[in-house]
């Protein structure tokens, strides 16, 4: 037995699971639906396995919790007891392993948070009080040697300074506000991901080496 399972735009998998009996029906089922607008949302189709298929649920709700929140992400304890709230069942934490691609957990034991990996997080609007924001920045920037995944800069800012980045609709999406700060950039990696950097190798705390 086969699932047809349908995936975003962001490759992150939709709750729509498709049983069929034969492979060959299954390939059927992707010629249908695969590239086609759902919703205004152009999916891809892939094929699972039954263990595969559980593992897509897993995806599916974390990511249904995690998009609930502005910036895609909340402290973990916060993070287990709205999945059992939701799901009816405990979170094994040890599943944290399967989904590295999908998530990102930062902190100690005790102070930890849960971040979704997605693209979504850089068009976010924002506010902020801009001279204590670049600085706020440098700082963070400094302490994960000069790279921070754009995707968990919300969860890093609020660990170190115990506070939440503001979400305004009459502020200025996450990425631009952060291409203003001065000798910062964001720069995308092989795989799409977006990342904070200094803006010239060489750079450290925001000044170049030797200056």
């Amino acid at each position: 037995m086969y699932s047809v399972i349908l995936h975003s735009g962001e490759g992150i998998p939709l709750k729509a699971f498709v049983k069929v009996p034969k492979l060959a029906d299954a390939h059927l089922a992707m010629s249908k639906v695969n590239q086609q607008q759902i919703f205004g949302t152009t999916v891809t189709v892939t094929i699972a396995t039954e263990k595969e298929k559980d593992l897509c649920f897993l995806r599916c709700e974390v990511t249904s919790i995690l998009k609930e929140t502005p910036l895609h992400w909340t402290p973990l304890n916060k993070f287990l007891s709205e999945y059992y709230e939701k799901c009816s069942k405990s979170f094994d934490t040890n599943s944290l392993n399967l989904i590295q691609d999908l998530v990102i957990v930062n902190g100690t034991p005790g102070n930890q948070t849960i971040s979704l990996v997605t693209r979504a997080v850089a068009t976010v609007r924002i506010k902020v009080e801009f001279e204590l924001f670049a600085w706020e920045v440098h700082e963070l920037l400094k302490g994960h040697t000069g790279e921070v995944n754009i995707a968990a800069f919300a969860a890093l800012y609020w660990l170190k300074y115990d506070k939440v980045v503001e979400v305004d609709q009459s502020g200025m999406a996450l990425e631009d506000i952060l291409k203003k700060v001065p000798n910062v950039m964001v720069s995308k990696k092989e795989n799409e991901a977006k990342f904070i950097t200094w803006i010239k190798q060489g750079t450290r705390n925001g000044k170049q080496d030797g200056h």
